[in-house]
């Protein structure tokens, strides 16, 4: 069996199997467990990076490990770690660091908001493999992680039994996993004092996965996804909230690298400053958002698509370039100085502008306008054009390369008691046939990628299929049995209105299988067979599309 957690922790699990109960939270005591975190390994694409359940990911002391090509031995990100503040009954609050010491601790907080009192019970991160699951259905060959599924934690599992109640793979249950290994954690920022933003707790509880998917298609087997669900269990609400994802990337040598942004593919990245290093060829990567929770009714391009209050429109996220050399550019070190860049400022509130590097407090030489944006070095570094590293000025010479570090920053939000705010991430790994091809080669992956990316990462909730600014004119449900399926299954879908319907099955990349429905449908509710007994196992996608709304619904095929 894979073993990704200690014997105590183990020892722990068992007991709460065999009470099936969850253990009792403490009103005074903060957690016990071990400050280093525990720790498993996303390898079964063609990257192999640590995930840590304490708020950071790929370094947390010691050796850093995001290593791509797999077995290369040269790493192309150093760290990563995630933001989040805003204002708690006036007070401003934040959970966040950038190398320690981190602000979040294992386990779940109860309906009072408090968190465990020991947290060993839930200092563990559950890996599992379509492999694993595909190894069950053939022999019943388990894993310990398949077995003890955190469902009651919140884990998504398919109810193959009926009995939504349970998890039982003996009868049906499956994990929902998404790719060919997932990684699933629970998290909080209760669980002890809050050392790097010296602030009280903002009372978060966050369900984390790491995925990735071994895939023939090459960009999507170099990538590897985040999926972040924020629940606020304070009594209050979190006014102006704000999400950050942290990035040191170091590809390979660390001191000769640049960034950019492309505000189209909500993409912050990195590349090499010059032809050489590590790699024969060095490649580049970055970070995209690819969901986030729905913007407010504000008259605002929020996704910079060209429309504005259009329904189910996105907040989009900022891309800021740190310098490992300190000063007002340089990472935050306290509460106020994430703060400001959080909200697309520099460290002393100067706003962040094109041009230079980004900062002129005073204005920029020669009259040069002044323009104030979210997005460090937008332009395109492979011709290359104002505003990149390698044009700053029009006219100037290129910037130094240098140990640069960045991050998202999307926001501000609401966060209302006991709601959810969902943000899913993708770290892209390219490589063209130079350096700055390489850059070319990103945009063009993370494009693919984020056309995939709704069926890849089975993203369900309903969205806008038509530029209007209004919500779906009926509601939909999108129902399948059984699943998971051997050769044929049954869709069954309800309308409340009469209306034009399509039903189609889409493959892990996107492509359409099979139409099964096209054609106007009264209301009501109605069934199809759909037959996958030519198709190769896997994971497929049931698209219901009707008006102006758009459900998606995930097919597991077996043998």
């Amino acid at each position: 069996m894979r073993l990704s957690f200690s014997l105590r922790t183990t020892v722990c699990t068992i007991f709460l199997l065999l009470t099936s109960s969850l253990p009792s939270h403490s009103q005074q005591s903060e957690c016990i467990t071990d400050p280093l975190a525990s720790s498993d390994t996303l390898d079964d694409a063609n990257v192999r990076a640590r995930i840590f359940n304490n708020g950071a990911l790929f370094w947390n002391g010691g050796q850093n490990l995001y290593e791509v090509p797999k077995d290369s031995r040269i790493n192309s990100v150093f760290t990563a770690s995630i933001w989040i503040a805003g204002f708690v009954e006036s007070e401003l609050r934040g959970a966040a660091s950038t190398f320690g010491p981190y602000e979040y601790w294992p386990g779940p907080l109860d309906e009072h908001g408090l968190p465990p009192e020991d947290c060993t019970l839930y200092d563990r991160i559950w890996d599992v493999r379509q492999s694993d699951i595909e190894a069950f259905d053939m022999n019943r060959t388990v894993t310990d992680d398949l077995v003890e599924w955190p469902w009651q934690l919140g884990a998504p599992v398919l109810d193959g039994d009926g009995d939504p109640t349970n998890y039982d793979i003996y009868a049906g249950d499956r994990p929902d996993i998404i790719g060919t290994q997932a990684l699933w954690w629970i998290m909080n920022d209760r669980g002890g004092p809050h050392l790097w933003t010296e602030s009280e707790p903002i009372g978060l509880e966050i369900h984390a996965s790491a995925i990735v998917f071994n895939s023939q298609h090459q960009f999507l087997s170099n990538a590897t996804f985040y999926k972040f669900r924020i629940i606020n269990k304070n009594d209050s609400p979190i006014e102006d909230a704000r999400f950050g994802f942290y990035m040191d990337v170091d590809m390979g040598n660390a001191s000769d690298d640049y960034v950019g942004s492309d505000s189209l593919l909500q993409l912050g990245y990195v590349y090499n400053g010059d032809p050489d290093d590590q790699w024969d060829t060095p490649p580049a990567v970055g970070v995209t958002l690819l969901t986030s929770p729905r913007a407010a009714v504000d008259q605002v391009d929020n996704d910079l698509d060209g429309l504005v209050d259009e329904y189910g429109e996105q907040v989009s996220a900022g891309y800021i370039m740190h310098n490992n050399k300190g000063g007002v550019q340089g990472d935050p070190s306290n509460l106020s100085e994430l703060w400001s860049l959080l909200r697309g400022r520099w460290l002393d509130e100067s706003p962040l502008t094109e041009g230079g590097e980004g900062y002129a407090p005073g204005g920029w030489p020669s009259g040069f306008p002044q323009k104030r944006t979210r997005y460090s070095y937008s332009g395109d570094p492979t011709i290359p054009a104002f505003w990149t590293e390698r044009v700053p000025f029009p006219g100037t010479a290129a910037n130094p390369p240098a140990d640069r570090r960045f991050h998202l920053a999307s926001g501000p939000y609401t966060h209302a008691t006991n709601d959810t705010l969902e943000f899913t991430l993708a770290i892209q790994w390219s490589q063209g046939s130079d350096y700055l091809d390489s850059v070319r080669q990103l945009k063009e992956d993370v494009f693919r990628l984020r056309i995939a990316a709704p069926f890849i990462l089975n993203l369900t909730e309903v969205v806008e299929t038509a530029n209007e600014p209004i919500p779906p004119t009926h509601s939909l449900n999108l129902e399948q049995f059984p699943n998971p399926f051997t050769n044929r299954t049954t869709l069954q879908y309800t309308l409340d209105a009469h209306a034009p319907v399509r039903l189609s099955v889409y493959d892990l990349l996107g492509r359409e299988i099979e139409v099964l429905v096209d054609r106007t449908e009264p209301a009501g509710t109605h069934t199809i067979q759909f037959d996958g007994s030519h198709l190769p196992a896997g994971i497929y996608y049931a698209r219901l599309e009707s008006a102006n709304s758009q459900l998606t619904k995930k097919l597991v095929l077996v043998r």
